[in-house]
């Protein structure tokens, strides 16, 4: 768990963002999760081997 959790202003502006991104979901989800790391403070995944 990170050490600080994000603001609610950041929070409800990651919410809005992605809620509006409709059935795009394949199509997004490198952006979504790489977004979501830095909004929770943790580092973003390891490429694979």
């Amino acid at each position: 768990m990170p050490e600080s959790q994000p603001d609610t202003a950041a929070v409800t502006a990651f919410i809005d963002r992605w809620e509006r991104s409709g059935a795009a979901e394949r199509a997004n989800h490198q952006l979504f999760i790489s977004e979501l790391c830095d909004l929770i403070g943790v580092p973003h995944p390891d490429p694979a081997n």
